[in-house]
């Protein structure tokens, strides 16, 4: 797990991370959540809007970022930028 800046890392309860999982900055994970084998969830993108410079120097680009509650993220899938799932939630991307 990693924060970046200010970020924080929220897990609720009854959450189960399996082995090589990446989170990375403000994430939350709700109640009753499984976040199976090598996925990563982030919740900024890259900035690239200087094609003169390269993209790690362009800082990012931060949203708002929920893992619901009930989710089961599957092995090996990723999740980047703003997203909301969960039992409660629509997909809003």
């Amino acid at each position: 797990m990693e924060v970046i800046d200010e970020g924080k890392i929220m897990i609720s309860n009854n959450v189960v991370i399996e082995q090589n999982v990446h989170i990375i900055s403000d994430v939350s994970i709700e109640d009753n959540t499984t976040i199976a084998a090598n996925t990563f969830s982030t919740n900024f993108d890259h900035g690239y809007s200087d094609i003169t410079k390269g993209v790690m120097v362009q800082g990012f680009i931060y949203k708002e970022t929920t893992i619901g509650e009930g989710c089961f993220l599957g092995y090996g899938s990723g999740y980047t930028g703003r997203y909301k799932i969960g039992l409660a939630l629509r997909c809003r991307f």
